[in-house]
């Protein structure tokens, strides 16, 4: 194992990432990165479980990428995030996964979840300390925001609501205006407990950092665009109205499982700007990844 190398395994909702690195002069070198559709969290809506093919799914991608992780000699972070914390078989998924990575699997609370995408995104963003900023994750199932000015949140949330689950409850494939207009307006209750977080002291914060799989499909539907406002959103609302998802993936070249719960990602991020009372969010690379590796590295444990 080569000493400061370390890879990190995110057993999302919708996806599993793996990110291997080690440091730099200059900050932390990116060695590898891969990601595995595997909507482990589809099945949730449903029946509160995660249905027997997803855990295979996640199983397969868990296996492979534990092997990859293993071959770039990192030693290796594994957690889980809430469709394992909150699937009423949860328990017996992190056994399989465990089992397959060949490291215990943790499944980290929604709060520690928030402040690791923190400081990954301000990592990644290379803000420095006094620069208020807030850091959002639209994940699969459940959304993260804090709040902050250093390495360590002052506020950081976990909403049980992300694109995964918001499309399950209100959008077909493709989806009506009427029902983006439904899932935008559940979007908008569900995250009225985030409004706090838009003054930090007597001051509006103006700088918000969007990072995960919704930011950065949202980045491929727009253009390139670094920065997701209203206009942005609804050229991607737009993209999903007039076409299904096979169609979409097609044509941007992403994965089908990501292109639809796209939608769902898009009305919890025009939510989100209202609720934060914000014009725009600046898309960054890095979130809970290189957070769980920086958190690492800066106090000797795992997470």
């Amino acid at each position: 194992m080569t000493a400061g190398r370390v890879a990190a395994l995110d057993i999302g909702s919708n996806s599993i990432h793996l990110l291997v690195c080690e440091p730099s002069p200059d900050g932390w070198r990116e060695l590898y990165r891969e990601a595995v559709i595997t909507r482990l969290g589809a099945s949730l809506a449903r029946d509160g479980t995660i249905s027997q093919e997803a855990v295979q799914r996640g199983i397969d991608a868990v296996s492979r990428l534990a092997g990859a992780a293993r071959a770039s000699d990192a030693q290796l972070l594994v957690f889980a995030t809430e469709a394992v914390r909150s699937a009423g078989n949860g328990s017996q998924v992190v056994a399989e996964l465990s089992r397959v990575a060949a490291v215990p699997v943790e499944v980290i609370t929604g709060e520690e979840e928030a402040r690791l995408t923190y400081l990954g995104a301000r990592t990644s963003r290379g803000l420095e300390a006094g620069q208020a900023a807030i850091v959002v994750d639209v994940g699969g199932a459940s959304t993260e925001v804090a709040r902050g000015t250093g390495s360590v949140p002052d506020l950081a949330l976990s909403v049980p609501l992300g694109s995964g689950s918001l499309t399950e409850q209100c959008l077909s494939d493709p989806p009506s205006r009427a029902e983006c207009r439904v899932a935008y307006e559940a979007a908008c209750d569900a995250f009225h407990p985030v409004a706090p977080l838009s003054q930090h002291g007597n001051r509006d914060v103006s700088s918000v950092l969007i990072t995960g799989g919704t930011a950065s499909t949202l980045v491929l539907l727009t253009g390139g665009a670094a920065l997701l406002d209203s206009q942005q959103l609804e050229e991607a609302r737009t993209t999903v109205l007039c076409a299904p998802a096979r169609a979409v993936a097609m044509q941007f070249g992403i994965e089908e499982g990501r292109a639809r719960v796209i939608g769902g990602g898009i009305e919890i991020c025009a939510a989100l700007l209202l609720v934060l009372k914000v014009r725009s969010m600046t898309v960054v690379p890095e979130g809970i990844r290189l957070g769980a590796i920086v958190s690492h590295f800066g106090d000797g444990r795992v997470m």
